[in-house]
């Protein structure tokens, strides 16, 4: 289920029964009520589930489910909870409009949050454009470099550059050999 959705109870005589769509399908409950008695709103396919465990009369009640607010159902809900439709006096309609208020308030900071998730992106896919376009200059210089060096002043840094690696991975190992007489020590 989502968002707001009016449940009607009822009581025919031996069990109470319990509807999603203002009494046109109904669920009977059990003697004694369930803990977890599940309820499809037949025009949605939705499930809700109840306790039923601690039914006691009939009636109507607004079911809010929170964390499941569309912007559009909310408005329509309120819309439909003004034009009061369903005859509730003066106190029921006031916590139905002020609850309605409040499922606009939890869509209000789910797209505010849902901004700040999109911002984030944007700066995010920003960051990596500029990335992108420095590495694409970098590799352009890279090029302009390569095309215009001169091969036998490459030849020789390359060797300068292999000969101090080769020292240096010798120096390494001399370092990291411990001699019997370096353990005992």
């Amino acid at each position: 289920m989502r968002g707001d959705t009016w449940l009607t109870v009822d009581h025919d005589g031996d069990n109470y029964r319990l509807s999603l769509d203002d009494g046109v399908s109904f669920v009977t409950v059990p003697p004694g009520g369930t803990a977890n008695q599940a309820l499809t709103d037949p025009r949605t396919g939705r499930v809700l589930y109840v306790d039923t465990s601690g039914i006691a009369g009939t009636g109507v009640a607004l079911v809010r489910v929170p964390g499941t607010y569309h912007a559009f159902h909310t408005l329509i809900g309120l819309r439909d909870t003004l034009i009061n439709e369903r005859g509730l006096d003066a106190e029921e309609l006031v916590r139905g409009v002020t609850e309605c208020v409040a499922g606009v308030e939890e869509v209000r900071n789910q797209l505010v949050q849902a901004n700040v998730s999109a911002g984030s992106q944007i700066g995010f896919l920003d960051t990596l454009r500029r990335n992108l376009e420095s590495m694409q200059f970098d590799t352009q210089d890279q090029t302009t470099r390569l095309q215009q060096a001169d091969i036998a002043q490459i030849a020789i840094d390359l060797s300068r550059r292999q000969v101090l690696y080769q020292m240096s991975l010798s120096v390494a190992g001399k370092l990291m050999t411990v001699s019997l007489l370096d353990f005992l020590r």
